[in-house]
C-alpha cells in the first residue's frame, strides 16, 4: 500500500535528480524547492487515490516535505554542535 511518505520520498528522490544534474541546487532555494515537491506530492496522492481529497492532500504533503527539511536541518545542527 502507497502511503503519503512513499510519494513525497519519490518525488524528492526524482526532483533531486533532475536538479543536481541541471546544477540548480542551492541552499538558498531548498525552501521553494520543499513547496514544489510538497505541491507535486500532494497531486500525484490525490491521483493514484493515497487522499481523496486534493486539498488536503496537498497541505499534508507540503507539511510533509518541509518537515524533513527541518528534520534533516536538525540533524546537521546536532552534527556541528559535538
Amino acid at each position: 500500500m502507497l502511503t503519503v511518505a512513499s510519494v513525497v520520498l519519490f518525488t524528492t528522490l526524482v526532483f533531486g535528480t533532475i536538479c543536481k544534474g541541471l546544477n540548480i541546487c542551492t541552499k538558498n532555494n531548498i525552501p521553494l524547492q520543499n513547496l514544489i515537491i510538497g505541491i507535486l506530492s500532494g497531486i500525484l496522492c490525490y491521483f493514484i487515490g493515497v487522499v481523496p481529497n486534493i486539498f488536503e492532500a496537498i497541505i499534508l504533503c507540503v507539511i510533509s516535505s518541509f518537515s524533513a527539511g527541518g528534520i534533516y536541518d536538525f540533524s546537521r545542527a546536532i552534527k556541528k554542535r559535538k
